[in-house]
C-alpha cells in the first residue's frame, strides 16, 4: 500500500509574539506559517505539501513582518489553528518518518508537537562551522555551501524555501556519507 504522504518531510514555521489578555503571559513564538514540503520528490525539488497562514488566537504583541512580511490583516480571516496545524502534521508523520528542519526545535516549539516515533534531524547541529566549535551555521551559510545559493542576508523568510533548503543539505549529508 503506498504512504499517502512522503517518509521525510522539510517543515519551517514563522512566528509572532502574542499576549494572552487574561493573564498577560507573552508567547513569543505564536505560530502564523506553517510550511511542509516533501523530502520524497527530490524530481519537483520538494514541492509545498502544506503552506498556510496561521490564527494565532491570542491578540498579537509583535508581529515581525520584517522578518517574514505578514502584516496583521492577512490573518484576520484565516481559519486554521495551532489546533489544525498540529493535526495535519500528524497526519503526514507515520512511525518512520523523517522530520527535517534548520533550528528544528523552534519550530516544534512553536507547533507544540512532539511526535514519539520520528526522526528529527535539525541542519543547525548536522553542520559545523570551520574554526568555530560549537556554533550553529545560518541556514543562508548552508544554503551557500550546499547548493550555492545565495539568500541575502536582509531577505525575508519564505518558509517553503526554508524547508527545501533544509531537505537539501540532509541530501547533501547523505550524498557526502556524512548522515546515513
Amino acid at each position: 500500500q503506498e504512504a499517502k504522504y512522503p517518509t521525510i518531510i522539510g517543515i519551517d514555521c514563522e512566528m509572532c509574539e502574542t499576549s494572552d489578555p487574561v493573564s498577560n503571559t507573552k508567547d513569543p513564538s505564536a505560530l502564523i506559517r506553517l510550511s511542509i514540503v516533501s523530502g520524497s520528490d527530490v524530481a519537483n525539488n520538494f514541492p509545498a505539501i502544506l503552506d498556510t497562514l496561521v490564527n494565532p488566537q491570542m491578540p498579537i504583541t509583535d508581529i515581525r513582518s520584517n522578518i517574514h512580511g505578514i502584516v496583521e490583516n492577512q490573518l484576520h480571516t484565516v481559519q486554521f489553528t495551532l489546533r489544525h496545524a498540529q493535526a495535519a502534521l500528524l497526519s503526514m508523520c507515520s512511525d518512520n518518518c523523517i522530520i527535517v528542519g534548520h533550528s528544528l526545535h523552534n519550530d516544534l516549539k512553536s507547533l507544540k508537537f512532539i511526535h514519539s516515533k520520528a526522526l528529527y534531524i535539525d541542519t543547525s547541529y548536522a553542520f559545523d562551522i570551520e574554526n568555530e566549535a560549537g556554533k550553529s551555521p545560518s541556514l543562508r551559510d548552508i544554503a551557500m555551501f550546499v547548493n550555492n545559493t545565495n539568500l541575502s542576508a536582509n531577505r525575508q523568510h519564505d518558509s517553503v524555501q526554508d524547508a527545501q533548503i533544509a531537505i537539501q543539505a540532509v541530501y547533501y549529508l547523505i550524498e557526502q556519507q556524512k548522515l546515513v
